[in-house]
């Protein structure tokens, strides 16, 4: 790939090289891991850091779309499965609002009668109930802000692959 690439884009083999190790490292993430001592459990999670270097229209850019192609596909697929999974959500929500209001109804009755464990089973049963809001993964970031970055990353445990087209970036 990185050979063919680099011959029908008219470009050093570094750059689709380099592209594609960093594109299979978002892939990867934090699913693997580096253990230095032979004898101990201590496992470090390795950041990768891909830079291509090289003059204005030295085409750095076409590799680096076409590495990160096959990422920015499954993305497109986890987004149009968490779209779904957004909208039976919704429903969920909604009907659990309208049961929500019957189960207050209940729990306020058996408060005002004293029956506290009756009161406690019903809210338990009511929490049961709350519908979870689907998450949405991603793979790859681009221009984000810290705070941003900060909670895509709760949703994306595994980590993300930030993408910047300039070093400055």
């Amino acid at each position: 790939w990185v050979k063919d690439t680099a011959e029908r884009m008219l470009c050093p083999i570094d750059y689709p090289a380099v592209a594609i190790v960093a594109a299979l490292s978002g892939v990867v993430m934090r699913r693997c891991g580096i253990r230095p001592k032979a004898n101990d459990n201590w496992t470090v999670i390795p950041t990768v850091w891909a830079l291509i270097v090289g003059r204005p229209g030295a085409m750095k850019s076409p590799p680096v779309n076409a590495a990160m192609a096959f990422l920015e596909r499954i993305e497109s697929y986890w987004h149009d499965d968490y779209l779904e999974e957004l909208k039976d959500y919704r429903i969920k929500e909604w009907s659990f609002a309208n049961a929500e209001k019957v189960y207050e109804k209940k729990i306020k009755a058996a408060w005002e009668k004293g029956n506290k464990s009756a009161a406690d089973e019903l809210s338990a049963e009511l929490e049961k109930d709350r519908p979870e809001e689907p998450i949405h993964k991603r793979l790859i970031v681009g221009d984000t802000t810290h705070q941003k970055l900060g909670m895509l990353l709760q949703d994306n445990p595994n980590g993300l692959l930030m993408r910047k087209d300039e070093l400055r970036g």
